[in-house]
């Protein structure tokens, strides 16, 4: 996925590539487990730079029929 960032934290940033990595099965469903930003130039993705963000998961619980929130008009 590719898109641009505004600001990241206190530099600005400008195009970036999001990749997905080690999809595992939770529930039947399948869920990138490591995610990894970098920056983008008109050339492609710097992989070889530094990790803008780095987003690990574990322990994913899916609740399958999770109540929805009731709308509380007024």
């Amino acid at each position: 996925m590719d898109y641009s960032v505004d600001v990241v934290g206190d530099m600005v940033a400008g195009a970036a590539s999001h990749y997905c990595f080690d999809h595992t099965p939770f529930g039947g469903i399948v869920i990138p487990t490591l995610r990894r930003a970098v920056s983008r130039t008109p050339k492609g993705a710097v992989l070889s730079g530094p990790t803008g963000v780095l987003l690990q998961m574990s322990d994913i619980k899916l609740i399958p029929n999770a109540p929805k929130e009731k709308n509380n008009d007024r």
